[in-house]
């Protein structure tokens, strides 16, 4: 796949965020919706079977825009607990000799340096993700990551509390007993959806799917999926099958012979280093592999990359059931201090004894659903005079409050922002359950009153559906592209959408730059009062605590619009639909395009 690229560079984030109800101001996002799944299903004889199962994507870059990162908010401005104190009390120490590297899946090395200090984690991940993987989005940023990976520790990944900077994460790594060498953290889909709900992902955009793949490919290669998951693809021929399938994904990507795919990135790339030694030994077993990629290749000549992305990505989390699924070592709190295993699994996994609940469970016992949380945080422990823990105190609707103790506030904060995230995932967008850990990402939509990367169906079902006057309108992300915001307003009895720009800290409609104003409200008001695109005090439909509904796809199960909904929002079809002056676009189009049919 791509060359290691050694970068030193600034880059730099954008994020948005929102809350509840209804209330007399402005606000605006855009957006894109699922699509297309096809499936299929494959066979490599003697090597693996492989069910594809996959969406119609497409994948293109564009270099993305930089631009200066606003102040950052650090996890000491968020924290209102005792957490706060002890920060405070660590000594200062210079952080210039700390090195810094962030590896991502398709093989990009970035270098941190000094001028990143500032950057809040989350910012970090967008900036990286925005820059390598364009086409990702708003919506599928949601489910990224930073970890650190160290087989020799418990756990064997831990994730980096999001709303930390840079500086901050470089000073704690001073302080550490293992401080020193080269500090690799990598960029993960931390979130990852359970089978049955992958074919929801494409809904995010088309580089989702290629960066789990990637992901999935890299753990394999790497034997990460032994080191982290403690499973492995034991069966070699069903190894050499995921060689096969990759060889054919690559040579179908970068458009040339599987040969030429071979001879330019060696077997290395695509098998793990222990079986490549064996492989070579045998100059039958080697052209047999050969042999078998041109033949699965002659067979599946039409099958769509992102089939065959979908079907590798199937196939691992088939082979490594635990894929995914967060693992603690804690103590309770409440009677002898007893050790506990703490898992985080929202996959509904068999191991987790085919019961039908999934979220959090102590010692194999389920203790709490997400949807059941009510709040989360953390407090130092000054029992232990000898070595200061961390209290994480869990609050729900369905039991009784539990208090878990953690030897690492490193572990402690990895747990905490894995249940928080998944709270935002499926229960409600706008809510962190713990306000220590509120992400600068949130509160820029909630400061706004901005709905999340809602696709276009459900922000018109809902100004629809709810609120029948023209004086409302709502303000959304966009779901694939970055420093954009989408108004849905009704003019003339039909739902209208219009894209709001985001440059410099400045809005303006798209394709109207002459024309920018310092917050969305004065560009509300210029679409009320010069545009009369709105009524003279147009009401704001802001979110109240709810899931956005392509992000909950990922993790249950859909949620079925009521019968009066569907009426209603059939009922809207069958009205005339005007056109505004605005919404005309004039080309060159005589003899080469296609006509409609006048009814």
């Amino acid at each position: 796949m791509s060359k290691t690229q050694l970068i030193n560079s600034d880059a730099s984030a954008n994020t948005n965020s929102a809350n509840s109800h209804i209330e007399l101001v402005p606000g605006g996002s855009a957006e894109t919706g699922p699509d297309s799944v096809s499936s299929t299903h494959t066979q490599v004889t003697n090597l693996t079977s492989t069910t594809v199962n996959g969406p119609s994507t497409s994948s293109s870059s564009s270099s993305p825009r930089e631009e200066r990162l606003a102040p950052p908010i650090t996890s000491a401005d968020l924290d209102s607990q005792p957490v706060q104190n002890i920060l405070s009390s660590v000594s200062v120490q210079s952080t210039s000799g700390v090195c810094l590297q962030v590896e991502l899946h398709d093989g990009t090395v970035y270098n941190v340096d000094s001028r990143d200090n500032p950057t809040v984690v989350e910012d970090l991940c967008i900036q990286l993700l925005k820059r390598y993987f364009p086409k990702m989005g708003p919506a599928a940023v949601q489910l990224f990551g930073l970890a650190s990976i160290d087989k020799k520790q418990i756990p064997k990944m831990l994730w980096v509390n999001p709303c930390i900077t840079i500086e901050e994460l470089k000073r704690h790594i001073l302080n550490s007993p293992t401080a020193g060498g080269k500090n690799t953290f990598f960029l993960r889909i931390r979130y990852v959806p359970g089978k049955k709900f992958l074919h929801n992902l494409p809904a995010l955009g088309p580089e989702i799917l290629k960066y789990l793949y990637l992901q999935c490919k890299d753990d394999f290669v790497k034997s990460r999926l032994s080191d982290i998951y403690e499973q492995d693809i034991k069966n070699e021929a069903k190894a050499r099958g995921y060689a096969v399938l990759s060889i054919v994904i690559a040579s179908k990507m970068e458009e040339k012979d599987c040969q030429d795919i071979l001879n330019k990135q060696k077997l290395e790339a695509f098998l793990p280093s222990h079986l490549v030694v064996r492989l070579w030994r045998g100059y039958q077993l080697r052209k047999n592999m050969k042999t078998k990629t041109e033949e699965f290749l002659a067979q599946h000549s039409n099958t769509k990359v992102e089939e065959l992305l979908m079907g590798y990505i199937k196939d691992v989390l088939n082979e490594v059931q635990s894929y995914g699924v967060e693992r603690y070592e804690a103590k309770k709190v409440s009677g002898s201090l007893r050790p506990v295993h703490i898992t985080l699994d929202v996959q509904q996994h068999e191991e987790n004894g085919n019961t039908q609940y999934k979220g959090l469970f102590i010692d194999n016992e389920f203790f709490s659903s997400i949807d059941d949380f009510r709040s989360i945080h953390i407090t130092p422990n000054h029992a232990d005079q000898k070595k200061l823990s961390w209290n994480v105190h869990l609050d729900r609707s369905n039991g009784c409050p539990e208090v878990l103790r953690f030897d690492s506030k490193t572990v402690a904060e990895s747990f905490v922002s894995g249940v928080n995230g998944y709270y935002r995932l499926i229960t409600d967008y706008y809510m962190n359950l713990s306000q220590q850990m509120e992400l600068p990402s949130l509160q820029e939509i909630n400061r706004l009153k901005c709905h999340g990367p809602i696709d276009t169906s459900t922000a018109v079902r809902k100004l629809k559906t709810k609120y029948l006057s023209d004086e409302y309108y709502i303000l959304k992300q966009s779901m694939q592209v970055f420093d954009q915001l989408a108004i849905l307003f009704c003019y003339g009895g039909q739902t209208r959408k219009r894209l709001i720009d985001k440059k410099e800290n400045m809005y303006c409609l798209e394709g109207e730059n002459e024309e920018e104003f310092k917050d969305i409200n004065c560009l509300i008001k210029y679409m009320a009062e010069t545009r009369n695109l709105l009524p003279k005090h147009p009401m704001k439909v802001k979110p109240q605590q709810e899931p956005v509904d392509v992000l909950r796809k990922l993790f249950v199960e859909e949620i079925i619009p009521d019968d009066d909904e569907e009426a209603a929002t059939n009922n809207q079809r069958r009205k005339p639909y005007i056109i505004l002056p605005e919404e005309i676009k004039i080309k060159e189009l005589i003899e080469r395009g296609t006509f409609t049919e006048v009814l």
